[in-house]
C-alpha cells in the first residue's frame, strides 16, 4: 500500500513527493536513534524545497509518517501507538531546519510535552548538508531534559536510545501514580455512595415502620423518638409470660 506524504504539498513537483514517499520504505535499526544517511537524505531534501520536513520514526525503525511544512515551520502531528495518553508514544519526531540553526523551537518543545513524543530532535541544514543536533526528552512532572546542539556527525546514538527508555520509565510510573490515585478516590466515593444508599435505605425502613404504628413520620431527632409503646408492651407480655412456665420448660 503506498504510503501518504502531508503537509504542505502544494507547488512541489510530483517527482519529489514520489521520492519523498519511499523513506517509509526506509528501516532503521532498533538500536539507532537517527542514522547519519537518513539525516543526509533530509537534509538534500529541505535544501531543494526549501521547507521543513518531519519524519515520525517508531521504536522499532519503522517510519511512519513524512510530512513537509514551510521554511518556518511543519504541523507536528499528534502520532501514537500506545492508547494511554499519558505514556510516551512510542514515536520520536525528526524533522529539519532549512535556516540551518539546529536548535529546538518553543513549538518544537511545546509539541513534546503535548504530543508526548519519546524524543523530539531538531536537524539545521545548509545548503543541503545537515549542521548541527538537537533533541528533548519529557521528564518527571513535563520537564525536559535537553542536550545542546551537537554536529551532525557527533550525535550521541546510544545515549539517546538509552534516554527514551528512561524517559519512557519515569512518565510510566507518574502515569501509573495518577491511575493509582484516580482509583483510589473513585472507590472512595463508591463507598460513600453506597453508604449514604445504606442509610437512606435504613431511613425509609424506619418511616415505613412509624407509617405502620403512628401513621405519622418519625422525628429527625431521633429514629424511634416517636414509636408507639404497642411493640413494647406485646414483648412485656412475653416476658411476662415466660417468667410463669415452670423450669426446664422450652418456649
Amino acid at each position: 500500500m503506498k504510503q501518504q506524504v502531508h503537509g504542505n504539498v502544494t507547488g512541489v513537483r510530483d517527482t519529489l513527493i514520489e521520492a519523498l514517499g519511499q523513506l517509509y520504505d526506509y528501516e532503521v535499526d532498533e538500536d539507532t536513534f537517527l542514522p547519519r544517511e537518513l539525516m543526509q537524505v533530509l537534509a538534500r531534501f529541505t535544501g531543494v524545497l526549501n521547507r521543513e520536513i518531519a519524519v515520525y520514526i517508531t521504536r522499532d525503525g519503522e517510519v511512519v509518517d513524512v510530512s513537509i511544512g514551510t521554511d518556518r515551520d511543519v504541523e507536528l502531528r499528534d502520532y501514537r501507538l500506545r492508547r494511554n495518553t499519558q505514556r510516551l508514544s512510542c514515536v520520536r519526531c525528526i524533522h529539519t531546519h532549512p535556516n540551518g540553526d539546529g536548535r529546538l523551537s518553543d513549538v518544537d518543545l511545546s509539541a513534546l510535552r503535548s504530543f508526548r513524543y519519546d524524543a523530539m530532535v531538531a536537524i539545521g541544514c545548509l545548503k543541503g548538508e545537515p549542521t548541527f543536533v538537537q533533541s528533548a526528552f519529557l521528564v518527571e512532572k513535563q520537564n525536559l531534559l535537553m542536550d545542546e546542539p551537537v554536529r551532525w556527525y557527533k550525535t550521541p546514538d546510544n545515549d539517546w536510545m538509552r534516554q527514551i527508555t528512561e524517559s519512557d520509565r519515569i512518565v510510566g510510573w507518574e502515569a501509573d501514580e495518577k491511575g493509582t490515585h484516580v482509583k483510589e478516590r473513585a472507590v472512595l466515593m463508591v463507598g460513600m455512595v453506597a453508604a449514604d444508599l445504606r442509610a437512606a435505605g435504613r431511613r425509609k425502613a424506619i418511616d415505613r415502620l412509624h407509617s405502620k404504628f403512628l401513621r405519622r413520620p418519625p422525628s429527625r431527632a431521633g429514629r424511634f423518638s416517636h414509636y408507639s409503646t404497642f411493640p413494647r408492651r406485646r414483648q412485656e407480655e412475653r416476658c411476662s409470660r415466660s417468667e410463669l412456665r415452670p423450669p426446664h420448660q422450652s418456649a
